[in-house]
Formats: C-alpha cells, sequence, structure tokens
C-alpha cells in the first residue's frame, strides 16, 4: 500500500491538470460553435440584404424605363435600396465588402436615372455579392480552422495524460513485480533443488508479506518432506541402517575422499537366512526384534572398530532384507574377523535366545573393483558361494564364472522343462529275499544338446533355485506312471517310486494332482510309492500330514528318503505319515571291518522294525553289503549292484530277463 500510496499523488495532479485543460477546450469550444453560428447568420443576412438591393434595383430600372423616375414607387424602391446596402454595410466585416458597398450606393441611390448605367451597376451589384460570399466563406473558413486547433489541442492533451499516467503505472508495476519476480525465482530454486535465494521483506499484514509468510511455510514443509523422502530412499525403515541405495552412496563418498585411490578396502556383506523362516514362524515383531539386534551388534562392532583405530571406519548397511553389509579400509577389515564373532554368541529376542550365524563373503578394493558398484556386485557373487557358518568366502574370478555357467544352465533347463525334454530313468528295486524285481525308482535325466546325460548333481540344485523343480516332479511322476501302466498291461506287476522335492511337498495341490496322474494313467494308488527327503518332512511336518494322510487312505505309500543324513530326531520320527524307511548309503558299512557304521546300520534296521515299516537300502554296490543288509532285515535293496538307472525301453527288458527266472505261481501275490 505504501508502493502504491507513493505515485498517488502526482497521478491525482496530471488528471487535475487534464481536467482543467479539457474544462477550457470544452469553453473554447463552445465560444467557437456561438461564433461559426452568428457568421452563418450575419452571412445569411448579407446574402438576403444583398438580394433584397438587387431586387430594388430592379424596381429602380424598371421605373426609369416607364419615366417614373420619381414616381412613389420609385422612391419606395430606393428606400429599401438604401435600407438593405446600411445593413450590408452594417454587417460587413471585409473592406472589400465595405468598399463594394460604397460603390454601388454612389452609383444606385444618386437621384440620376439609372438606366443608362444599368451596366456599371450590375457589375458593382455582382462586386457586392462576390465580396459578401467571400466574407461569409472566410468566416467559415476561420471557423473550421479554429475548430480544428481545438481538437489537435484536445488530442495533445489527452494523449499527455495517458502516456503520463502510463508511465506512472509502469513504475509502479516494475516496484510490485519486484518481489513478485524474487518469489518466482524463489519457487523456482526449490523446485531445482537448488539453494534458494532469500525471500523479499514485506510487512506482515500486507498481502505482500502475506505472500512471503506463505512461502517461508512452504519452503520448511517442503525440507521437512525432503528429508523424509531421503530417508525413505537412502534409510531401511526397520534398521535405520543406510538400505542398498544409501550404502553405495556413502561407499562412493568415501571412495572419493580417500586420499590415495588405490588405498586398498574391504566389503563384507553377511546374510542371515533365518531371518525369513524366522518370520514365517513368529512373526513380523520377533523378526523385527531379530533385525535390530543384527543392526545393534553391527553398530558396538563399528564402535570398538572406531575405539581402537579412529582413522579406519567402518560403514554398515543392509543392502537386502536378510543381508547386512560391513565397508572399511584394509585396516579396518582386520575387525571383520571381530565382527562375525560379534554373532557367535546368541541375542536376547523377548524371552528366547536366538543363535544368528551368518553366512559371510568379501569382496577387496580396488581389486575386485573401484566403486561400491562393482564391490557389491563381486561381494553378492562370492556370497553365493559361502556356506552356513563357514569361513568368509573372498571373491575370485571363478566364482563369477561359476554364476554365469550356473544361470546360463539354468535358463537351458527352463527351456528343456518347457519343451518335456526331461526323461524319466529307472533304477531297479530288488527283494532282499528272493532277489526278485519288486519295482524302480524313476529319477529325473536330462540330455544335453549334444546327447549326452547333464549330471543331475549339477541340474537339481539349479532347479530348486528356479523354482522348477515342481514342474520336473509332476513331469517325472506322468512319464512314470505312464510307463508302469504300459508294464501293468504287458503283464508285470511292479511298483514306481517318484521323488517329490520340500517344495512340491509344500503344494496344496499336491493331493489332488497325484490322485488325477493315477487316474489319468488307470494306475492303482497301491502302485505308487512317494519318496520325500528327511529334512522336507521335518521341516513342516503338520503340513505334510495334512497332504500326504489323504493319499496314504488312499493307498499310495510314503517313503523316508535318505535316511541319516538330515537333522530329524528319533522322537520327531515317530510323528512322521511314513510307510517306508529308505536308508542312505552313508549309514552302510563297507565291509566287516566298518565295525561303528555296522552298529549304526544294525541300529536303523531294528528301529524300522520295531516301528513296523518297511526298509529300503539305497547305495548297494557289493555282495557283502547285500548279504549284511539282508540278515539284518532289510526288505529292499537299491544300487549299482542291481543296476544303474536306465531308459524304459531297457528296464523293460531287464523285467523280461527277470521274468523268464520266475514262474507266476512263486511270484502270486508279492507285487508290493
Amino acid at each position: 500500500m505504501r508502493l502504491v500510496g507513493r505515485f498517488v499523488a502526482p497521478t491525482l495532479i496530471v488528471l487535475a491538470i487534464c481536467a482543467v485543460v479539457l474544462y477550457n477546450l470544452r469553453d473554447r469550444f463552445l465560444m467557437a460553435e456561438r461564433e461559426a453560428a452568428t457568421a452563418a447568420a450575419t452571412s445569411a443576412a448579407i446574402m438576403s440584404a444583398a438580394s433584397a438591393a438587387r431586387a430594388a434595383y430592379g424596381d429602380l430600372v424598371v421605373h426609369d424605363f416607364l419615366g417614373a423616375h420619381h414616381a412613389p414607387g420609385a422612391q419606395r424602391s430606393r428606400g429599401v435600396l438604401r435600407k438593405s446596402l446600411a445593413q450590408i454595410k452594417k454587417l460587413s466585416r471585409s473592406p472589400s465588402l465595405s468598399a463594394a458597398v460604397k460603390d454601388v450606393s454612389k452609383l444606385v441611390l444618386s437621384r440620376r436615372p439609372v438606366r443608362p448605367r444599368e451596366a456599371v451597376i450590375s457589375a458593382a451589384f455582382g462586386v457586392l455579392q462576390a465580396a459578401a460570399a467571400k466574407q461569409s466563406e472566410d468566416r467559415r473558413t476561420a471557423t473550421v480552422r479554429e475548430l480544428s486547433h481545438l481538437f489537435n489541442e484536445a488530442i495533445t492533451f489527452v494523449g499527455a495524460a495517458i502516456l503520463v499516467s502510463m508511465l506512472i503505472y509502469a513504475k509502479i508495476g516494475v516496484q510490485m513485480s519486484r518481489p513478485l519476480r524474487q518469489l518466482l525465482g524463489f519457487a523456482d530454486a526449490v523446485a531445482k533443488g537448488d539453494k534458494p535465494p532469500a525471500l523479499p521483506t514485506a510487512p506482515l499484514r500486507s498481502d505482500l508479506g502475506r505472500l512471503v509468510t506463505a512461502f517461508s511455510q512452504m519452503l520448511t514443509a517442503l525440507q521437512t518432506d525432503r528429508r523424509a523422502l531421503e530417508r525413505l530412499a537412502y534409510r531401511d525403515p526397520e534398521t535405520k541402517l543406510p538400505n542398498r541405495i544409501g550404502f553405495v552412496r556413502d561407499i562412493d563418498k568415501e571412495l572419493e575422499t580417500a586420499s590415495d585411490e588405490k588405498e586398498p578396502a574391504l566389503l563384507l556383506l553377511l546374510h542371515f537366512p533365518q531371518l525369513q523362516q524366522l518370520e514365517a514362524l513368529f512373526g513380523d515383531d520377533y523378526r523385527r526384534a531379530l533385525e535390530s539386534a543384527i543392526a545393534k551388534r553391527l553398530q558396538e562392532a563399528r564402535s570398538r572398530a572406531l575405539r581402537e583405530k579412529s582413522n579406519a571406519p567402518l560403514i554398515i548397511g543392509r543392502p537386502r532384507f536378510d543381508v547386512f553389509a560391513v565397508f572399511g579400509s584394509r585396516e579396518s577389515a582386520l575387525h571383520t574377523s571381530a565382527v562375525r564373532q560379534s554373532f557367535r554368541t546368541p541375542a536376547m529376542v523377548g524371552d528366547n535366545q536366538v543363535l544368528l550365524e551368518p553366512r559371510a563373503a568379501a569382496a577387496r578394493g580396488p581389486e575386485h573393483g573401484r566403486t561400491a558398484f562393482e564391490l557389491l556386485g563381486a561381494a553378492e557373487v562370492a556370497l553365493a558361494g559361502a556356506k552356513q557358518s563357514g569361513a568368509t568366502v573372498m571373491y575370485r574370478a571363478e566364482i563369477r564364472e561359476e554364476a554365469i555357467a550356473a544361470r546360463e544352465l539354468e535358463a537351458k533347463l527352463r527351456l528343456a522343462v518347457d519343451r518335456h525334454q526331461l526323461e524319466a530313468f529307472y533304477q531297479p528295486k530288488i527283494c532282499c529275499r528272493t532277489g526278485r524285481i519288486l519295482g524302480a525308482e524313476a529319477l529325473a535325466r536330462w540330455r544335453g544338446e549334444d546327447g549326452q546325460l547333464i549330471s543331475p548333481a549339477l541340474f537339481v540344485p539349479s532347479a530348486e533355485r528356479s523354482g522348477l523343480i515342481s514342474r520336473i516332479d509332476y513331469l517325472v511322476l506322468r512319464a512314470a506312471l505312464e510307463e508302469t501302466a504300459k508294464l501293468h498291461a504287458a503283464g508285470f506287476a511292479v511298483s514306481i517310486a517318484v521323488n517329490f522335492s520340500a517344495v512340491t511337498l509344500g503344494d496344496p495341490r499336491l493331493p489332488d494332482i497325484v490322485q488325477a496322474e493315477l487316474e489319468r494313467a488307470e494306475v492303482p494308488s497301491e502302485a505308487l510309492e512317494m519318496e520325500i527327503t528327511e529334512t522336507a518332512l521335518v521341516s513342516d511336518v503338520n503340513g505334510a500330514k495334512a497332504r500326504l494322510e489323504p493319499l496314504r487312505a488312499g493307498g499310495v505309500r510314503v517313503a523316508l528318503d535318505d535316511f541319516g543324513v538330515g537333522y530329524g530326531s528319533l522322537a520327531s520320527l515317530r510323528s512322521l505319515p511314513i510307510d517306508t524307511l529308505k536308508v542312505d548309503r552313508s549309514v552302510l558299512p563297507k565291509d566287516e571291518t566298518d565295525s561303528d557304521a555296522i552298529a549304526i546300520a544294525e541300529a536303523v534296521f531294528a528301529l524300522a522294525e520295531r516301528m513296523k515299516v518297511r526298509t529300503v537300502a539305497e547305495g548297494v554296490e557289493t555282495e557283502w553289503q547285500a548279504r549284511f543288509i539282508s540278515s539284518h532285515g532289510c526288505d529292499v535293496a537299491q544300487g549299482f549292484l542291481f543296476g544303474r538307472p536306465t531308459p524304459a525301453d531297457e528296464y523293460a527288458k531287464r523285467l523280461e530277463e527277470d521274468a523268464r527266472c520266475w514262474t507266476s505261481a512263486q511270484v502270486a501275490g508279492r507285487m508290493f
């Protein structure tokens, strides 16, 4: 308001001057209009008087022609002529008109007859009328000129007033727009993320002051939101540690500020695979408490490192859900062993003690990378090969090559599964009492592009990592049941055992799929045995029961595979839904000198007999092992001694050879 008021007085003065000038021009216009009217009336009167004088002169000419020069009519005409000329003379404003009136008066108003001088008098009257017309035209021209002059003056004053007003208000606009331009620059800097300039000053109660206050509040809110967004973008919300983006940023800053770009550094990754499992078992709150405990131990390790060597700081972060990281110089890397040692003791979570021993992998800089991204990538490659609770795995180029080869293998395996290029091979299972083939175990086999078999030790782990294992299990199940149906139709009363992974066992569709495949192949349920590892069963006993009991009730048998290599206890063994105990090859003794293995194997077979479950010994490779298991009550033997896994046609030939050694009466009732 003060800015506007500064220019109000000059504006009012200009407007007042314009008003006075326009008022004066108005008076002059009115005066000129009256003068124009008077001039027009005068001209009309002169022209009328001139006409009357001419008419009177005509009468005089007539009287002279009649010789009545002194007649009363002639006297009246002279009177009219005299009066008209007097009026013209009175109204005359030009010397030429006055002179013409004088000449006409001399010629006409004398007492001499006018007829002899008619030509001269007519000429004088012509001069009189011409002078009268000229005076009228001059008066009209002067009036028009005066009006035009007044109009030009009015236009000039109005234009000057408008120009002055525009200059005044332009200056007002410049003064008013300066703080607005400052506010615009402020907003533009805030939008670009730059440091904003200072806000203009203005009274708080003014409109501009309120606008400045609003901009200041907006900046405060934006800065608050930006800090919150940075926390979300660069910090893990649970532990408040830098997340992957923030961790990479902090490492890059440390590398940029390092005095020597060749200064050695070390990045350590700690993988806690238990987090996801414990979250599934005990919920989010339990998992968050574990995360806080891990973060606290890492921060304590960093504090110890700073106390012991202040110029070797450690940067800690959480690049993934179940992975924590520590970065420092090579000197600070000496503390990485202390970092791992800090997790040797259990952590208290509520009333429980939890032992969290991480898998660890590391990468060295600049040998394995000059940027945080390169170092983190190298350490993650090494982490893929780290073992639980084992030594820290240092990155090597071979690990990356192996990882690339594993990815390529996974891609080829996925394509092979999509195209149903995997085969089912069959390894015979022999009755220990009779030596007869009772059935076989169906095993997945994969031929490469060169036609050679790819080892299951290579593609099975890849299938488990990629999630393809369930599809492979179901493909083998279908192929095995189709082959079993053919063998039954050919008169071979054999059973078939199919492996099911832990992932497949966790599939809620498992009972329906198995039952549908049995019906599709028209194979009796009693002919199918599902082999499931001890680890898969023990990890979720209740879930396994829920999915296996319906199948067992229908006649399908369940075998506990690889017994002796898992971590299940004998107490939990009683609650497992199994019909067969399949003893792992590692439990069998090599020969009669392996006394410890003999004692363990005897205990296992005795346990199975007491539990009334059938036993299958796998990995039987020698005659001595065959006699040993048979003498200790083992029911079925399987191993290279009796046959390697073979394609379906070779397995059928083996059954034909076996059948020729036995009569149908001898094997009646020994199907399963």
